[in-house]
């Protein structure tokens, strides 16, 4: 698609897009009034920098807790149902976010958890107990995502029971992942394993909805090429990643690249192959032309100077010549 047409846009990050109505930092909520701005400039492209998790001291989108999950702080309150009452209780707070002139993150974290551990409590009592519709769909997503979502939220929970220290840092038992202290774990930190759920829920529904108020728009998403040392993946999945490895901008974080299998590299290399073939006449028509053009400049350039070349070749010649008559003039030279 690249090579049969040409689209423009912008490449911005999401935390940037503060809006009247975003606490703070840019949000999710935000996104379709850039869409919005990004048509009427004709635009068709928004590229963002990476959603995934941060730990909570973190700053660089390059360094997730989770290849998978969404950052809490991108949630927009003021799009779920109990908005309204939000924003009564800590309007203050909110106010306070909203005029910092750069990004608080600390407090916006602190502020947008707190606000999503009172929404999930009311959502236990009104809908999870009760097995209403949002319940089944709570249920359906739990299932769909369970793949990720269950080494992640026992990750998340392990870790801030853990005071958000880094896995290597756990007792030993949790972090070798011993199949009686995972089972302990599970039992003795279900609320916040279903808490983190649910908030990986919010902000799988809200990505939904603002996908599909971006029509007309492509929106384009980063992703970090390594994952942390500290994420949820390396912890559950420690077979799957070469350690060792670091990147140029975060050498001093430790990394961990993601092994290929080997099924999954042929594909990868087959159609990598297979896009080298699609591409070949394109790019030999671009050598071809740019041949040309070369061809085409040269024989100007030639016949616009040929006077001049020659004027040269003759001063040379002289020169040459009176050179040669003072050698003789003066042996000892």
């Amino acid at each position: 698609m690249i090579l049969r047409s040409r689209r423009a846009g912008i490449s911005v990050p999401l935390f940037s897009l503060r809006s009247t109505r975003s606490w703070g930092i840019g949000e999710m909520g935000d996104i379709p009034a850039m869409a919005e701005w990004l048509r009427a400039a004709h635009q068709s492209v928004l590229q963002i920098l990476p959603l995934n998790e941060l730990a909570p001291s973190e700053s660089s989108p390059y360094s997730p807790l989770s290849a998978m999950a969404i950052d809490p702080q991108f949630i927009s309150i003021w799009m779920m149902d109990e908005a309204e009452a939000f924003e009564r209780e800590w309007r203050a707070e909110i106010e306070h976010v909203r005029r910092t002139p750069g990004i608080d993150y600390r407090a916006v974290r602190e502020l947008k958890s707190r606000t999503l551990r009172m929404s999930f409590e009311r959502f236990l009592k009104s809908e999870w107990l009760l097995d209403t519709g949002n319940a089944a769909a709570f249920r359906t997503f739990l299932e769909s995502e369970s793949w990720w979502l269950d080494e992640y939220s026992l990750y998340r929970a392990l870790r801030a029971d853990a005071g958000e220290r880094p896995w290597p840092e756990w007792p030993s038992d949790l972090r070798d992942r011993e199949s009686s202290a995972m089972a302990r774990a599970r039992e003795r930190l279900a609320g916040q394993i279903l808490y983190y759920q649910y908030v990986q829920w919010i902000a799988t529904r809200q990505w939904q909805t603002v996908r599909q108020a971006t029509e007309g728009i492509q929106v384009l998403g980063d992703f970090p090429f390594m994952v942390t040392l500290d994420s949820a993946d390396v912890w559950s999945r420690r077979e799957d990643f070469i350690f060792g490895l670091a990147s140029h901008a975060r050498a001093q974080a430790g990394t961990a690249l993601r092994r290929v299998p080997r099924r999954s590299s042929r594909r990868i290399l087959s159609n990598l192959r297979a896009a080298t073939r699609r591409a070949a006449p394109v790019l030999h028509a671009v050598r071809s032309a740019r041949a040309n053009r070369a061809r085409r400049d040269g024989a100007a350039h030639h016949h616009g100077h040929s006077g001049r070349c020659q004027r040269r070749r003759s001063r040379h010649r002289s020169g040459v010549r009176a050179r040669v008559d003072r050698a003789a003039r003066c042996p000892g030279l």
